[in-house]
């Protein structure tokens, strides 16, 4: 398929040298009238044949009211326009396939409605941007995103009705989370179309869930283009406050060290292994399940007098004390032989999604009552299919234990744990 030929042909400018535009590419665009472009703003523009008509999207970008949808916009039209029998050229920074959400959105339309379509390459922006600071992209595996992929998608919650989101229905205003989280800290990452303050501002924000705020990343500008290149290292929390951030604009984030890790779980779970490996800690390498139960329970009290408390310091500490006895078991058996956290991880999710059908799949629910008995169903079929008998929420047997720093016991009925405290029950589900 030609340029000239209906269909669509997606051409990569290069990083923004105009001399640095492949032949191919060149080829390509002088074979066109017209000329669609994702941004007239790129250095290789001005230097485009003057006799083609250009029809850039820019446009697009203020009138929608999310990133996804001018992505949708643009490959709608490409595609009609394909589909009327126009030859279609499409130009975009760097190279179509790196970094390029809307060739995605096109390659993916034009497949469903067999529009022919090719790739012409262009030269994408992370060589020229490793070459300026001076990395090499496989030493550490290096991470490529695209800023928007750190920008939460923000999720209309109102103030009551099954839409509402917790935060809104206990008079919080509603912040949606980065879940899952798209980079890993301990290796670096490379985050292109950092081209605003404000996007600049949404990136810091989203890596600081992870990374320390005065950890070092780097600007990288314009790498490639002869004479504006520049790269300057400033503190994560200062990201948004640099001048000079534009559409040529990307960040590199340096690796964390996996004990500088600390805001993620795979920090937690390398530290509680580091404890029980070869040169760990003697204490920790000598306890087993049964020995780390009175922990295991006194952290249980310590989270529950934090909620009595109302101290939200004090209980994302012990939330946290909590979280590295689930971790030590996890480790124990692991190391020897049996489930891991991974296991764990599993059965919480799966257990969670089966659950709420209502949620995750198709059945509908009337209210919270409908919800509870659905689960209790749900629950009673799980104990059917492994051979065990329906039990009721407080059926079944006890076991007391002692609260390791205070004469005080906890009940555990089966499928609930009951704690009794100076006549209080506190029902944890």
């Amino acid at each position: 398929m030609s340029a000239t030929q209906p269909g669509i042909t997606i051409v990569g400018l290069g990083p923004g040298d105009p001399g640095q535009i492949t032949r191919a590419a060149w080829e390509a665009i002088s074979s066109a009238g017209v000329l669609y472009l994702r941004t007239a703003v790129h250095p290789t523009v001005a230097a485009l044949p003057q006799r083609l008509e250009l029809r850039p999207f820019d446009a697009l970008y203020e009138q929608a009211d999310d990133f996804s949808e001018v992505y949708r916009r643009i490959a709608a039209e490409l595609v009609a326009r394909a589909e009327s029998g126009e030859p279609v050229v499409y130009a975009v920074p760097g190279h179509p396939l790196v970094a390029e959400a809307t060739t995605r959105h096109t390659l993916a339309l034009a497949r469903e409605r067999g529009v022919p379509a090719r790739i012409v390459a262009g030269l994408s922006f992370i060589e020229p941007a490793c070459e300026l600071i001076g990395i090499d992209p496989l030493e550490r595996g290096l991470q490529l995103l695209d800023a928007l992929d750190l920008v939460p998608e923000q999720r209309p919650s109102s103030g009551a009705g099954p839409a509402a989101s917790w935060a809104s229905l206990h008079g919080h205003e509603y912040q949606p989370p980065l879940v899952p989280f798209p980079l890993s800290a301990t290796r670096p990452a490379l985050i292109c179309q950092v081209f605003s303050r404000l996007i600049a501002s949404h990136v810091k924000l989203s890596l600081m869930e992870r990374y320390p705020a005065g950890h070092p990343v780097t600007l990288v500008r314009a790498a490639g283009v002869a004479g504006q290149e520049r790269a300057w290292t400033v503190p994560l929390h200062e990201l948004d406050r640099q001048a000079g951030i534009d559409h040529l604009t990307s960040l590199f984030v340096p690796a964390l060290e996996p004990l500088a890790d600390q805001r993620g779980p795979e920090g937690l779970a390398y530290v509680v292994a580091r404890l029980l490996g070869p040169g760990g800690c003697p204490w920790d390498r000598e306890q087993d399940h049964r020995s780390l139960r009175p922990a295991l329970l006194e952290e249980t009290h310590e989270v529950l007098e934090a909620l009595d408390a109302g101290d939200e310091e004090a209980l994302a500490e012990e939330l946290g004390d909590l979280l590295i006895s689930i971790l030590m078991h996890a480790e124990m058996s692991r190391q020897a032989g049996g489930f891991a956290i991974a296991e764990v991880y599993e059965h919480a999710a799966a257990k969670l999604v089966r659950r709420h059908p209502h949620v995750f799949g198709d059945v509908a629910v009337d209210g919270s009552g409908q919800v509870l008995q659905n689960w209790e169903q749900i629950k009673s079929g799980e104990r059917a299919a492994k051979g065990q008998a329906a039990r009721g929420t407080l059926d079944g047997n006890t076991v007391t234990y002692t609260h390791p720093r205070a004469h005080e016991t906890v009940q555990e009925p089966v499928g609930r744990l009951c704690l009794e405290k100076k006549n209080k029950t506190h029902l944890l589900h």
